[in-house]
């Protein structure tokens, strides 16, 4: 099996073309047409959303949002011809076409390897890169294994996208990784992401990028307005707080908001207050908050975790602990459900639908 796929110019078409003739391998085989038919005038391209949000669907971008949004991260890290780029996520996904198309533009050299949880598994010791996307299955990988001082290699920045990180993870890149590493917010329809979060300042505010207008619809949720929504306004079903009109911190969706007791609840802000407690307490497992229907709360909160089943002194304790450090009662969660192993999407994200009909 070929390890990895070296293109030293994504613009140079021959090249191109003569890496597609003595290339086996159908992933590397599919980028390599996308970059011919790039060159010669891709109008349009038809993508599937990962379907972490909502049922999976096909959408249809043009080539010039696909422009737009490549020459605003190119500008924003300072990329360049001289310039390689990695590619470890899917390409199937708009992620990893997108580090093509801005592979392309640049005329970086691109380095692509199959998607998985090592990104430098395939890479010879000495195969240095300058950028990177990532998605948090992968940054997990690198700082369960020991491979920091390698991602500190990657000297014009380090793009996360995807999902969240958890506290302890954004902390620990904090304090080990030099290079520049930013969390993205975006979608398919964007054509990736839209803002960026800086992960050496610990506030949690996303900062917009230039040509992008954002403002807030009567729900609370964020809309989108520039060339790479080809001046449509796009509703989004996320609930943000904007600080100003180049930057918003992100709360939750909408339509996963918990209302528990007449209070609204986000999900992810619960996740983050248990997620200390359980650092208290010494305990490590992946979890995430859902809610089911309560004839007396209208919802109540559940959390849904990985592994193998707690003892009910262990879900006493992690309920009074949780009070004691301030949460509120009707934050606590009622119900604790587990899995022996979460399911994934396709794109590699918790599966939280899925997952919690199976409990």
């Amino acid at each position: 099996m070929e390890g990895y796929l070296k293109i030293n110019d994504c613009s140079d078409r021959n090249e191109l073309q003569e890496l597609l003739a003595n290339t086996k391998d159908a992933y590397f085989k599919e980028i390599l047409r996308f970059c011919i038919d790039w060159l010669e005038g891709l109008e349009e391209l038809k993508i599937k959303t990962s379907g972490s949000t909502g049922t999976p669907k096909v959408i249809c971008l043009k080539r010039e949002q696909l422009e737009a949004s490549a020459k605003k991260t190119i500008a924003f890290f300072s990329l360049e011809s001289q310039h390689t780029a990695l590619l470890p996520i899917n390409f199937k996904f708009i992620g990893g076409k997108m580090l093509v198309v801005r592979a392309i533009i640049a005329g970086m050299s691109l380095v692509v390897v199959k998607p998985g949880k090592n990104p430098f598994e395939e890479l010879p010791d000495n195969g240095e890169v300058d950028f990177v996307s990532l998605v948090p299955l992968q940054v997990n990988y690198i700082i369960e294994n020991g491979l920091l001082e390698r991602l500190n290699t990657v000297n014009k920045g380090v793009l996360i996208g995807g999902a969240s990180l958890e506290e302890e993870q954004e902390r620990i890149l904090r304090e080990k990784v030099s290079v520049p590493i930013y969390l993205s917010y975006g979608m398919t329809e964007t054509s990736s992401h839209i803002a960026l979060r800086n992960l050496h300042k610990e506030h949690q505010k996303f900062d917009v990028l230039e040509g992008i207008k954002i403002g807030q619809d009567d729900r609370g949720c964020l809309w989108i307005e520039g060339d790479v929504t080809l001046s449509n306004r796009l509703e989004t079903n996320d609930v943000v707080e904007i600080s100003n009109s180049r930057s918003f911190q992100w709360l939750g969706r909408y339509d996963d908001v918990i209302n528990s007791g007449g209070l609204k609840l986000f999900p992810e802000v619960l996740e983050r207050k248990l997620k200390e407690v359980l650092d208290v307490l010494g305990l490590e497992f992946n979890f995430f908050i859902s809610s089911i229907q309560d004839n007396y709360l209208g919802e109540k909160i559940v959390l849904v975790y990985e592994g193998e089943k707690l003892g009910k002194s262990q879900v006493m304790n992690i309920k009074q602990t949780a009070s004691k450090q301030g949460v509120h009662k009707y934050e606590l969660p009622k119900v604790f459900l587990n899995l022996k192993e979460f399911p994934l999407t396709e794109s590699g994200k918790v599966d939280k639908r899925k997952a919690l009909l199976m409990c």
